[in-house]
């Protein structure tokens, strides 16, 4: 068991991975927008720099199961990526806001997907940390604070952005990556790796769909966690788009909305995670459902912007739990000895739908002639679907 300050050192790292998620529902779509104006082109590279979230986590987390250094088998590969993710980032900013000719799309797109194949590196021996080091009976309460964090990093973001963007956003990325280092680096200095009593045995990469088919209720639930991310890929991917077009709104100002999102968000994400442990982790995660389902009906609806404000509090209410109470299960339902291997196909499902979710929003938006709230209404039949799934998920927990 570790203590309460070392499951705080623990979920540090989350606020540069809040940081770095939280740049496709802010930063990035404002960038690309300022060198093309299609809707599907931004949530095509989005959706594929979020598909590299498929492919690199399974891969990367069946190595260093294998892997024992004497810094342990997941700090080297943090200690080498988070810098490379941060450089590359800073070029993204540099390039996306004050360069344009011909080729600036496809250079600000190529250096995207590459800043994000570093960030899923670390990010996915960053997160098999959690299994590694926590027992079942805290790792709703540790989640909270890896999910609470995480969302710290994303208020960050979207405040910085909201000061910053009209005036002085040559800052942004320094200061990002400035912050994503620091919290990276306390987890590194502060937690220590537990050696295995046996040493870690190299595994084939051909293992990773055997071994998946083998876990059954892991493989159900993460089937049903598909239809979860799908709706959060659909609301983070556009809509600062949706407030600035169909909301009038400034850029500023549609930042600062989005940013008030994360914080209900995040004042739900510890409760959550300590209401679960207490009282069982499905029975919470289906609440959270609920309340996101909620949300997304309400939200095409709203004539008022006051009355978007309660929707998208009822979303971030439903979300902060469910990011929590998934990540939870997740650690809960895989075999012990293959955490690094089973929180990479767990990335997977995380990553693919909402790498899928994007474009695949984008193209109905597009249909119905640039209409953004198109998106609150693939949130909600994807919300309701994998409410219906979780219920065919045996869950002890």
């Amino acid at each position: 068991m570790l203590t309460r300050k070392e499951r705080l050192f623990l979920a540090s790292a989350s606020i540069g991975a809040g940081i770095f998620f939280s740049l496709n529902s802010n930063f990035l779509p404002l960038l690309l927008n300022l060198h093309t104006s299609s809707p599907f082109l931004i949530g095509l590279v989005i959706g594929i720099d979020m598909f590299l979230g498929v492919i690199v986590p399974p891969i990367i987390g069946t190595i260093s199961d294998g892997t024992w250094t004497r810094m342990g088998r997941r700090r080297p590969y943090m200690i080498t990526f988070a810098p490379l993710s941060v450089i590359t980032l800073i070029a993204v900013f540099l390039i996306g806001r004050y360069t344009h000719f011909d080729f600036s799309f496809i250079l600000l797109a190529i250096l995207i997907w590459i800043s994000f194949f570093f960030f899923n590196i670390w990010n996915t021996t960053y997160t098999a940390l959690l299994p590694d080091l926590t027992e079942s009976a805290e790792r709703g309460e540790t989640s909270g604070y890896m999910q609470a964090f995480s969302v710290i990093g994303t208020i960050i973001a979207f405040a910085i952005g909201a000061i910053l963007w009209e005036s002085y956003s040559f800052l942004i990325p320094f200061i990002l990556a400035g912050l994503i280092l620091l919290s990276v680096g306390i987890t590194i200095l502060k937690v220590k790796e537990k050696k295995p009593r046996r040493k870690p045995k190299k595994e084939p990469l051909g293992s990773i769909a055997r071994d998946f088919i083998n876990q059954k209720e892991f493989a159900k639930f993460m089937f049903a966690s598909i239809f979860w991310w799908l709706a959060l890929g659909s609301l983070t991917a556009f809509f600062v788009l949706f407030a600035k077009y169909s909301l009038g709104l400034s850029e500023s100002a549609a930042l600062t909305f989005m940013g008030v999102f994360t914080v209900v968000l995040i004042m739900f994400a510890v409760p959550a995670g300590i209401f679960a442990d207490r009282f069982g982790k499905k029975k919470i995660l289906v609440l959270g459902l609920l309340l996101a389902a909620s949300g997304f009906l309400l939200a095409p609806h709203c004539s008022y912007i006051h009355l978007l404000y309660l929707s998208m509090g009822l979303i971030a209410l439903g979300f902060g739990t469910i990011i929590v109470l998934n990540f939870a299960l997740t650690a809960d339902l895989l075999p012990k000895g293959k955490e690094g291997k089973f929180m990479g196909i767990g990335n997977i499902f995380s990553a693919l739908p909402q790498s899928m979710a994007p474009p695949l929003t984008g193209f109905v938006i597009a249909l119905f002639n640039d209409n953004y709230t198109m998106m609150f209404f693939v949130g909600a039949v994807a919300v309701a679907l994998g409410l219906i799934s979780i219920g065919f998920v045996e869950i002890k927990t």
